[in-house]
This record gives C-alpha cells, structure tokens and sequence, in this order.
C-alpha cells in the first residue's frame, strides 16, 4: 500500500522504497473495455513502465445508463445506494489483474458531474445546475462506505475523488465530504486525493480538509506549454505540506485548446509538461492520450476531436518516452530531491519564456552546499550557465539525458569552479544537463541498479 514520505514530498512502497507515480488517465477502461481488451491495455502499460492507472467507476460518456460490454451497468435505478454487485466483480477483477503487473489503480468512485453541481457552464438556474447530479450527502456516504468496505484490503488502490470538476459550492463540498468519510469509515484507509478541473488545483479549496493525503493539480489542454510548473510551485508553498502531481496535463493527439483547426499535442509537448513539473517538485506525472482517456473504438463517436482509437494510440511515442523520466528520476538519490531554480544563472538563454522554460532539481539542502547532483530540462537546446556551488566536489561529471530515448552521454569531467557554462544542446529538440559530484561514481543517468 503506498504511503508518504517522511518529508512529505514523495510516495514510498510499503518497504520504504521510491515509488515514482507514472500514471495514464484510462477513464473509461472499467466502462468500456472488455476482459481481453483489458489485459491487453494492462500489459502494454506495464511493459512501457507506467505505474498508476486513473479510471473512473462511474463513467462520464454515459456512464450511468450505457452497460459495460457484459451488460452491467454500476447503479441499479441511477441510484448511489444501490450499486449493482456484477459491475463491481468486474472492478474487483481490473484491480486484481492490476496488481498482477505492478500497477496501482486511482480510483475514481464517479466521475465529477454526477456530484457537482455544473456552475462552469454559466448557468444559474437550480434545475440547469443539478441536471446530472444523482448524489446527495446520505447517497455519498452511502457509497462510499460501500467502497471502503469492498476495497478495504486492497494494496494497490489509491482514492482520487472529483473528476474534472472542483467543489466550488457548498453542494458539492457536502457530496466530496460525505463520500470520503464514507470511504473512512467503510474501512478504506488507503491514500486519497481529489482531481480538479482544468487549470486547477485541488488545494485552492481543499487544502485544510483532513481527508486529503497528497494534491493533484489538472494544468489541462488550453495550451503549449501551459506553465503547470507554476501551480506546482504554488502546491508545494501551501501548509500543511503535501505531495503533489500534475494528474491530467495536455493530451498526445489531443488538439491544443480543444479546437478542432488546432495543432494537436505531440510527444514533445508530453515531455515538456512531465519534466517542467517534476523537476519542479511533483512526485510524480500524468500521461494522457484523447484516444486512450475515452478508449475510442470502431464506429464511437469522437470526444474533443478523436481521430484515432485507442488500441493503435498506445504506441504513441510520448507514451513509450515516459518511462525515461522515471528512471532519470530513481537513478540519483531521491528523497533528497528538491526543486532549486536558484542553480540556472540569468545568463542562461531565454530562460524565463514559457517555451525556453528552463528547470532544476537537486538533491541536498537549499542554501546549502550538499548536493551529489544537479539536473537541467531543457525544452530547446540553446546555452545554459549553472551555479554549481551547491556541490563541494573539485570535481564535477557531466552529462547530457536524452528524454526521447533514455540514452546518457558521457561528457566527462571537469573542475567545479562554481559555474557550468553549456553551449547548445548536442541532443534535440529537449534534452536534460546532468552535472554529478564525481567523487560519487554514479552510474549513468536513467541507469538503475540492480
């Protein structure tokens, strides 16, 4: 079962090891997908090094009344109180399956619409507000216990509640509140958090509720890039601390904006919101493809523009590339991990403009001089300077990290004269500087132990 650091930053394994959240926003698998498609969404997952898996027990396209391919639907009569024990042994079965690979399941008992009163829209009449809405405080509670108690023992579970929505009203807060302490006190002790609506954070309004073990922010698909890093930074500056991850960022082959004349999200633009954020201090990251997030089939219609369907879009590149984060990640001490903007130098170019956004990450202690290591993202390869005063070493090694395809170059090593002035990047279009403590023999970046 997973759990929180002791320095409130990271998730560990039950043993106390990294555990780096690598997730893909499989919302409708439990609604839509058969048994065999399952295992095969499953395993191809697993072999690309994905960790998490989002999805949602009460569907958003139809969720309520559409069955799943076996004929099950989750409510009997659309009622909360009522959930249908058939649709529920097929969940047991994706958890099982899951855990089976290593996967862990975020669990979204239902999608945000049928809980939250719909104010996005504009509009102001009651009626209008509450036209999906099937909980109420008793139903929530109700179905939360229900939950809690299903899945008390299950260890590779985490809880996320909302689902595109935030609870920007008193109805809502009410229903968000009454279903965990549903899931409390039905036994459910695992992890929980709350997903937000796009270009929000879960902590703007849930910062101070009990419930909630780690934040998730939703930077969305409005554009590229669109700084998530910012929300990040403010997520991590809020009290008390919390882990936190950017849990829907933009979309592989999604349009920018949602604009069908839109150029679409591509692998690149995937790496860039994974790395900014992470080196920025998250915990872990999010990949999401439009295809795979509504498992697009043969003759569906397409949501927010699908063009193709989602067995032929897990061999997106971004979706292969993700893993090299993850291992870039675990490859150098982690718990010590700290974000430190403080290390790229003004003479850096362009290093202020959203899409020469530069970031950093180290280990040690901020104003100190305890780093082993210093990494850089760049999203474009032009010159960086790096203070390296935060390593004591004379001696510094020096790497450049491919994001594309996990290869390390080896640059050598140099004195540590306090600076580490790098010209263009040799790898491209985005690549990550790596600048070790020599005297500590690491093995290449992205190279994990035995």
């Amino acid at each position: 079962m997973l759990q929180i650091s002791s320095n409130r930053r990271y998730f560990t394994k039950e043993e106390g090891s990294p555990f780096f959240w690598l997730g893909d926003t499989a919302w409708e698998m439990l609604h839509k997908l058969t048994k065999e498609e399952t295992i095969r969404y499953l395993d191809t997952r697993a072999e690309q090094g994905f960790t998490v898996m989002q999805t949602v027990v009460l569907a958003e396209l139809d969720g309520l009344e559409a069955p799943r391919p076996d004929g099950a639907i989750p409510l009997l009569g659309k009622d909360p109180r009522k959930p249908n024990p058939v649709y529920f042994e097929h969940v047991d079965w994706v958890l099982e399956q899951s855990a089976k690979r290593g996967l862990t399941i975020a669990l979204l008992p239902t999608w945000g619409k049928w809980a939250t009163p719909w104010e996005w829209t504009g509009a102001t009449d009651r009626e209008e507000l509450m036209a999906n809405v099937v909980f109420d405080e008793e139903g929530a509670f109700v179905y939360g216990a229900y939950l809690g108690d299903r899945y008390k023992e299950a260890k590779n579970l985490v809880w996320v509640l909302g689902g595109d929505v935030s609870p920007v009203n008193e109805v809502a807060l009410a229903n968000w509140r009454a279903m965990a302490r549903g899931i409390r006190e039905g036994g459910g002790r695992q992890l929980m958090t709350f997903h937000p609506f796009g270009e929000h954070r879960a902590s703007q309004w849930l910062q101070g509720e009990s419930w909630m073990d780690f934040n998730m922010i939703q930077s969305g698909h409005k554009a590229a890039p669109f700084p998530n890093w910012e929300m990040i930074d403010k997520d991590l500056a809020t009290d008390p601390s919390r882990p936190t991850l950017d849990s829907e960022p933009c979309y592989e082959n999604t349009s920018v904006g949602q604009f069908a004349s839109s150029r679409r999200f591509n692998d690149q633009d995937v790496r860039m919101a994974a790395y900014s954020a992470v080196f920025h201090g998250a915990c872990g990251h999010t990949y999401g493809c439009n295809d795979i997030w509504q498992m697009r089939r043969f003759g569906d219609t397409p949501v927010f523009g699908g063009i193709g369907y989602w067995f032929r879009s897990l061999a997106l590149p971004g979706a292969g590339q993700m893993r090299h984060l993850k291992n870039l990640m675990l490859s150098r001490p982690y718990f010590e991990r700290v974000p430190d903007q403080g290390c790229i130098l003004p003479s850096s170019t362009s290093r202020m403009v959203d899409a020469n956004h530069l970031s950093a990450t180290r280990d040690g202690t901020l104003g100190g001089k305890d780093a082993s290591y210093i990494m850089i993202y760049r999203p474009t390869p032009y010159r960086i300077s790096v203070d390296t005063s935060c390593i004591e070493s004379s001696r510094l090694s020096i790497w450049h990290y491919d994001p594309q395809s996990g290869y390390a170059i080896d640059l050598g090593e140099r004195e540590n004269t306090g600076r580490c002035d790098m010209a263009e990047g040799v790898l491209g279009p985005d690549s990550v500087l790596v600048i070790d403590d020599a005297s500590c023999s690491y093995r290449a970046p992205g190279l994990l132990s035995d």
